[in-house]
């Protein structure tokens, strides 16, 4: 076995150049996964293969090996190499790799683990680390990647979690409902513990300033689920906090993260951290999924996924302001999990930064370029606060144009986007409105077809149901161009109409619009005392 080993890594170690070819171009498909068991079935790796990837990321537990012997982590790693599936992933695409625990050589290991260096040697081996490589004159395993040109860089940040870590708190708690299976780990926040050492921590300072436009840090343990008693960046909340911080400190835009470990996949979104909504990507596992109980997770967008999976970041450049979608597949390579994002959404808020061919509406710090009921809003660090509300509109009139903006609702929260409208009179009746309605709450189960969130109002209903839920934000697209309307959110059409198609027959509520005739007017907030927040409320006029 130890001679066949030696052999198929000689084979495998000719990563090198593919790798190097893979940093000359543009990433658009970046899969990663974690959790594959050596010595059991592992069918995922031609699922993988089948969805194209421009590279892999191996985030950790890419075998169990968990022994203090050499020869033994080396067997398990050559039992990965004799993976048909997974020998077919290497000849299609770069493969770029940090550990986890189990690779690493102990179940939930820290720095205390007495073989870490000789585990280095061994994983860097595995992965074609060139000899002269600064990976390894340096202990861990973290590195970085470049990829792409200005405009389309993509930079990949894999984060060492094991080899500095400080030993782990623990404390037999009570579980409550909802919490998940096991687990008895509890924050420790002494400032002398860490995560990652001070060795790492400034050089991700650095890495986080090089410049590029969509960077993907992996972390083989969650950065934002807090509320489970596993491994996670939690159990060190003032490492956690550090990690958020210096990300707002070096102003480092688009920075999604992807983690592991957790037998589960989830997408998580934390706001307010890091100057725009930071995305945690939890991909968990390729060939160990088995059911969990659901678990409290505020952070939580979407549901749990428990079966075998990997994850998918698919970058569409060709948009003006790229998409990303970020997914869990399952073992077939159907979407599990998605959440649609803009680039332009991970950017700290700044004036100086709007996609091409915007102006921003609102500047984040007080009601300049407003009228009308400014002492019903508030400007707070980027958010538009509706408190208690009102009518409030642009001081400029628009005619065509497309308007951008992001909302988050409280529940059952009532707003309205007014379009072409004068200053006087009800906006949906002497102009135009576009319902913003937190329309999932009880007190409106008997909404009419027009009233539903992005409806025009009284005139064309939308479709509904693809707004996130209460407390997260929504991202919302509006073109107004001559007589049709189109309204986007989260990246789903729910309108799409000629204002003189849905008018032949009369309004829908059979009320006078005279608004409608208009060909053009303010833009504008019609609040009805509800909380709401609104930003990134950006303008491209058409004419």
């Amino acid at each position: 076995m130890r001679k066949f080993f030696g052999f198929v890594l000689s084979i495998l170690f000719v990563l090198t150049p593919l790798t190097a070819r893979a940093e000359e171009g543009v990433l658009s498909r970046i899969a990663f996964g974690s959790c594959a068991r050596q010595g059991q079935p592992q069918p995922i790796w031609d699922s993988i293969a089948a969805s194209d990837p421009d590279v892999f990321l191996f985030i950790g537990d890419n075998i169990y090996g968990d022994s203090e012997d050499m020869e033994v982590l080396k067997e398990k790693w050559n039992m990965l190499a004799s993976e048909p599936g997974y020998q077919k992933l290497k000849e299609t695409c770069p493969i770029l790799a940090t550990w986890d625990d189990h690779d690493y050589g102990v179940n939930d290991g820290g720095a205390d683990y007495p073989m870490k260096k000789e585990s280095q040697k061994v994983f860097l081996d595995f992965f074609g680390e060139p000899q002269d490589s600064p990976r390894r004159k340096s202990e861990g395993v973290y590195d970085a990647k470049v990829f792409g040109p200005e405009g389309k860089r993509v930079q990949v940040i894999l984060l060492d979690t094991r080899y500095f870590r400080s030993p782990l708190k623990t404390e037999e708690n009570p579980f409550e409902e909802g919490e998940g299976v096991g687990g008895s780990y509890v924050p420790d926040y002494d400032p002398a513990s860490t995560m990652l050492g001070e060795a790492q921590w400034a050089w991700l300072e650095e890495q986080l300033k090089v410049p590029a436009d969509l960077r993907i840090i992996a972390s083989s343990v969650q950065v934002i689920a807090n509320r489970h008693r596993f491994e996670k960046w939690g159990n060190f909340p003032l490492e956690r906090q550090r990690l958020f911080d210096l990300i707002k400190k070096t102003k480092a835009n688009g920075v999604v993260i992807v983690s592991g470990d957790r037998h589960t996949a989830e997408i998580d979104r934390i706001e307010g951290e890091v100057g725009y909504p930071l995305y945690d990507v939890t991909s968990s596992s390729l060939n160990q999924g088995h059911p969990w109980r659901s678990e409290v997770n505020e952070h939580r967008v979407g549901g749990m996924y428990f079966d075998d999976n990997f994850g998918m970041i698919d970058i569409d450049w060709s948009q003006e302001d790229p998409l990303i979608r970020l997914q869990v597949l399952d073992g077939s390579g159907k979407v599990a999990i998605q959440q649609r994002v803009r680039l332009n959404d991970l950017w700290p808020y700044s004036e100086d930064h709007l996609p091409p061919g915007f102006v921003s509406l609102f500047n984040g710090k007080d009601l300049s370029g407003w009228v009308g009921d400014t002492k019903g809003y508030q400007a707070r660090d980027g958010i538009l606060l509706c408190k208690p509300g009102g009518n409030l509109f642009t001081e400029k009139e628009y005619s065509d144009f497309v308007l951008r903006f992001d909302f988050k609702f409280t529940p059952g929260a009532n707003n309205g986007l007014a379009i072409r409208s004068p200053l006087e009179g009800t906006p949906a009746y002497a102009g135009m409105e576009l319902q913003i309605l937190e329309d999932t709450s009880d007190k409106y189960l008997h909404l009419k077809p027009w009233q539903y969130h992005g409806s025009v109002y009284g005139i064309a209903p939308a479709i509904h149901g693809f707004k996130n839920p209460v407390g997260e934000w929504n991202s919302e697209e509006v073109v107004v161009k001559g007589r049709d309307i189109q309204v986007t959110v989260n990246g789903f059409t729910i309108v799409d109409i000629n204002l003189d198609e849905e008018l032949k027959n009369g309004p829908m509520d059979g009320s006078e619009h005279p608004g409608a005739a208009r060909e053009s007017g303010h833009i504008g907030f019609a609040g009805h005392g509800d909380v709401l927040e609104f930003r990134n409320i950006y303008l491209q006029p058409l004419k």
